[in-house]
């Protein structure tokens, strides 16, 4: 961070010069008038002659020697010119041995001062709100800050000061507007935000439970940074939010969960596989359990000697046995449970077709029956009808499903 404007440099450079003579008492013509232009400032003589060798010193990068210099002329400084020129001292001393604290100490004083020109209180507010988040100081931060782009500053550098600050008190729904301000402002000066802004918007609108926003942000980082991995991040802090004890769902609501999952490449790990396969086990879908579980262990996501998912496998398996086929099952059934016994043993153009049967009877669960039907329709690579259904999905948790099945629909390959 630029602590020091050009103005208050050059004033501190210039000492022993035109800048630190004491102002005339009249100008006696229009060539005195020139020369009278600019700051002026009322040093006595001892002052100017102390604090001149603190110049040189600083122009020679003698930062030590300065500092000594200082000592000396400091106590002489009587008035608030001269307490001025002590404090831009104290500011460039500071600043060469990172000394946070000695910085926010002649910052304080430079905003005190009423010589301090007005035009550098913006960059002096903004640097001391700097400093202060540097510190670790959140809550002293933020009034600095809000001073600096009250002034006028309105650089990136001001809108992440910001957001930590309010991150830093605990203010995340501040925090996340000011940082979404700086990406729009990196995006207006033709330049991509890093990523992980994006990431602590995108997680922190979640934990705020703002999921619609959430996942409009989601969308923006993934065509910035079109990874698979942060789809996965995405649906994980989802789960979070909507099931943060994996006890709210239904079996049902828990295999549409993890159907969505399976879909949009969302899976992770063995356990993944295991709620999924044992879901929907307990759903009467043997089939589906058995494609999952043989898809978790191709992928290398299984281990070959997990018991707990073993089990699931051969109980699925005898219960396929029993059942001869999904078609026979399917034949008994009325058309909604035949459409999800058909998804499950992955026959979609079957499944849709009975779904659209089932969604014109009487009693018809639409919610449940139309997001299926976007699955099925998803899995043809129909995605304009696959999104239409998932539109007329109301209610949560099924219409979050639908929300981000459609979401995963609109993006491009990710890997």
């Amino acid at each position: 961070m630029k602590l020091l404007p050009n103005v208050a440099l050059a004033l501190m450079l210039s000492l022993g010069a035109t800048t630190m003579v004491a102002a005339p008492a009249a100008a006696k013509d229009k060539k005195d008038e020139k020369a009278a232009a600019g700051p002026q400032y009322d040093l006595s003589k001892e002052f100017r002659a102390a604090a001149a060798p603190i110049g040189d010193a600083l122009k020679a990068k003698d930062y030590a020697g300065a500092e000594a210099k200082l000592a000396v002329a400091e106590p002489l400084a009587k008035n608030d010119d001269e307490r001025y020129f002590v404090a831009i001292y104290h500011l460039q001393i500071a600043d060469s041995k990172k000394d946070l604290a000695g910085i926010a100490r002649a910052l304080d004083a430079l905003i005190a001062n009423p010589k301090t020109p007005a035009a550098d209180l913006a960059n002096y507010n903004n640097a001391r709100g700097g400093v202060a988040v540097d510190l670790n100081q959140n809550a002293e931060a933020i009034p600095f800050l809000l001073k600096a782009r009250e002034l006028g500053v309105t650089s990136t550098d001001l809108q992440i000061s910001l957001a930590k600050a309010y991150g830093g008190t605990g203010k995340m729904r501040e925090a996340v507007a000011e940082l979404g301000k700086a990406i729009e402002m990196e995006k207006a000066a033709g330049r991509t935000a890093p990523e992980p802004w994006f990431a602590f918007v995108v997680t922190n609108l979640y934990a705020l439970h703002d999921l619609p926003n959430g996942e409009a942000w989601l969308v923006r980082q993934i065509a910035a940074y079109p990874k698979l991995s942060t789809w996965k991040t995405a649906v994980g802090n989802f789960r979070k939010v909507v099931d943060p004890s994996n006890t709210k769902f239904t079996k049902f609501q828990k295999l549409d969960l993890f159907r969505m999952m399976r879909g949009t490449k969302a899976l992770n790990d063995a356990n993944d596989y295991y709620v999924y396969a044992n879901s929907a086990q307990d759903s009467g879908l043997p089939w589906e359990a058995l494609a999952v579980i043989n898809e978790g262990r191709a992928a290398g996501r299984i281990p070959a000697g997990d018991a707990d998912i073993n089990r699931i496998y051969t109980a699925a398996s005898a219960a396929v046995k029993t059942e001869v086929s999904a078609a026979t099952a399917a034949g008994k059934s009325k058309p909604s449970v035949a459409g999800d016994i058909y998804l499950a043993d992955g026959n979609y153009t079957k499944a849709a077709e009975l779904y659209g049967t089932a969604l014109g009877q009487p009693g018809a669960d639409a919610n449940a029956i139309n997001l299926h039907l976007g699955v099925a329709l998803a899995n043809l690579g129909r995605k304009d009808e696959a999104k239409a259904a998932f539109a007329k999905v109301t209610g949560a948790p099924l219409s979050d499903f639908a929300r981000l099945w459609t979401i995963w629909l609109d993006m491009p390959q990710l890997a």
